[in-house]
């Protein structure tokens, strides 16, 4: 019988139980707009509107994978180290849930961010940073997929830390470019009525 290494179960579990609670947090964030959206009376194409649609159902299938994971690690492992040594799907296809979402609005964000702009070239870096952190995460997933063990798993940790650094950059990238084109057309500032349309 193989020999058991030992575990940290606070590397494994804290990390598990912390990003489960801040993930039900900001997926009831995204229920209450979700609603409001649909309550409110904006009619958007059908572009937008499958959008909206697909960020809600792929945040609540992922809401519910990682609250598996929760029960999985906390409750069905309890005192069974080879359980905490697991890796069930749910938790190798983090990246690829989360590209599911990021990828499509960052597209979006960035399809905006040209209209305000007029600039093709940062449309199509936004776009490539966007479509890189989408590939790495979804190869950080399949790998993680092909190892059964979590200590197998530490070959990946390239691929995953380029993953991150790629998905920040292009957030980063996002959100200056963003503020600097909203605060440059002083869009909703000093009392002017903010225009949810000129964002959409």
């Amino acid at each position: 019988m193989a020999e058991i290494p030992p575990i940290n179960i606070s590397l494994i579990l804290g990390p598990v139980v912390v990003s489960t609670l801040v993930n039900a947090l900001l997926t009831g964030i995204c229920m209450v707009q979700f609603l409001e959206y649909y309550d409110s009376s904006i009619k958007d194409g059908p572009t937008i509107t499958g959008l909206v649609i697909w960020v809600a159902v792929v945040d609540t299938f992922f809401s519910c994978t990682s609250s598996y994971l929760l029960w999985h690690y906390a409750v069905d492992s309890f005192e069974n180290k080879m359980g905490l040594l697991s890796t069930p799907w749910q938790f190798n296809i983090i990246g690829i849930s989360t590209t599911l979402i990021s990828v499509p609005v960052q597209f979006f964000l960035a399809w905006r961010i040209r209209r305000f702009s007029k600039s093709f070239v940062l449309f199509v870096v936004i776009c490539t940073l966007s479509l890189a952190q989408g590939g790495l995460g979804f190869a950080s997933s399949i790998g993680a997929l092909l190892e059964p063990r979590v200590e197998a798993n530490a070959r990946l940790v390239p691929v995953g830390d380029s993953w991150i650094a790629t998905a920040l950059a292009c957030d980063a990238s996002i959100t200056a470019a963003l503020s600097y084109y909203l605060l440059k057309s002083r869009t909703g500032m000093k009392g002017e009525r903010f225009s949810i349309v000129e964002i959409l």
